[in-house]
Order: structure tokens, then C-alpha cells, then sequence
């Protein structure tokens, strides 16, 4: 459904993206209570189901929030709608994250080597020029496979 900036539509699209986002938030708070637990405590079978859980819900509620902005970005909820197979949807969304984590990797070199980074970042050799041609793929991947909680 097309839409316009600001109108209801829109304003709904983005109660969905605010929910979409606290949940990522939510669920990488809780990986990184759990990581720091395994770290200083131990690991445990069951911290292990844990941290495995909310880090899948932490990447299935961060790809969502990313095809939602692009979504919003084109104006259109219905944007991977237009007749695509699995296969060009798939392709449709992976280019559309390949552009802005590129952006990010760009922009977050850039601030190393002029000297605009925190003093805390990492080295320069941390982040490669261009994103792998296979990231935006394997993240949609493991969004998939993981879309269920694991069992103990």
C-alpha cells in the first residue's frame, strides 16, 4: 500500500517500526546480560539456550526493523509484493542492507582515519572496505533458520 509521509498509514507503519525496534533493543540487552553472566560466572547448558535465544531474537527483530525502514523509505508497505519470487524478494531486501551497512562500514572508516573516532574504537583493520558480498545473504540466512526459538 503506498503511502504518504505523516498520513495515518504512515503514522501506523511507524508505531509498527517503534515495536520492531524495542524488541531488538529488548533482546540484545538481554544477550549482553547473558554473554557478561557466562563471561564472569561460566557457561552453562542452560545460559547457553539463553544467550542463543536472545541473540536469535535480537537478529529476527533487527531484520525486520531494517525491511520495515525500507518499507517506509520507498513509501510502500507492500514493496516486496509486486509479483517477486522468493529468490528476487530475497535479492530485493539483501541489496537494500548491503547499501547501508557499506554506508556504515564507509563512514565508520572514514571517522578512524581522520581522527573523529572515539578513543575506544577498534583498529581500522576491524572493518574491510567494501561489506562481503555474502553478509546481507548469510544474515538473511540465519534470520531464517532461527526464526524459532531453539529447545533444550
Amino acid at each position: 500500500m503506498k503511502f504518504k509521509v505523516g498520513d495515518k498509514t504512515d503514522k501506523d507503519h511507524c508505531i509498527a517500526l517503534t515495536h520492531e525496534f524495542l524488541c531488538c533493543r529488548d533482546a540484545f540487552k538481554a544477550f549482553e546480560q547473558l554473554a557478561t553472566i557466562a563471561v564472569l560466572k561460566g557457561d552453562t547448558r542452560v545460559l547457553s539456550y539463553r544467550k542463543y535465544n536472545a541473540y536469535s531474537r535480537f537478529v529476527h527483530h533487527l531484520y525486520e526493523f531494517i525491511r520495515g525502514a525500507h518499507a517506509r523509505e520507498a513509501q510502500n508497505t507492500k514493496i516486496t509484493d509486486k509479483g517477486l519470487t522468493g529468490a528476487e524478494r530475497a535479492k530485493f531486501d539483501e541489496d537494500y542492507i548491503s547499501a547501508h551497512v557499506q554506508r556504515l562500514l564507509t563512514n565508520r572508516r572514514t571517522a578512524i582515519q581522520d581522527g573523529t573516532a572515539p578513543s575506544w574504537e577498534n583498529s581500522i583493520s576491524y572493518y574491510p572496505e567494501r561489506v562481503p558480498p555474502e553478509f546481507a545473504r548469510e544474515f538473511r540466512r540465519y534470520r531464517n533458520l532461527n526464526a524459532r526459538p531453539r529447545q533444550l
